[in-house]
């Protein structure tokens, strides 16, 4: 990855992910923040899908790339109608 000119920002943040995933290299930080972003993924579909999330709650979880929705439907069904 380039680091050099107006690219020297990218070291910090590879520094940063060394530290954060306790990695002793720059490639392996990044790999481990791919992982990390796979299973964080899958974890937001689940949360999003999960019967206590709240409006609030899917605010709180929404970063950027990851945007949760939650809608609340309520219907009226009679006994006896097909749902």
């Amino acid at each position: 990855m380039d680091t050099s000119g107006d690219k020297t920002y990218r070291e910090d943040a590879l520094e940063d992910a060394m530290e954060l995933f306790d990695k002793n290299t720059k490639s392996g930080a990044v790999m481990a923040a791919v992982d990390y972003s796979k299973r964080h993924t899958r974890a937001l579909e689940r949360a999003a899908d999960h019967p206590d999330m709240t409006e609030e709650l899917a605010e709180l979880l929404s970063t950027s790339p990851f945007e949760l929705e939650f809608e609340v439907t309520r219907a009226f069904h009679r006994p006896g109608d097909e749902q």
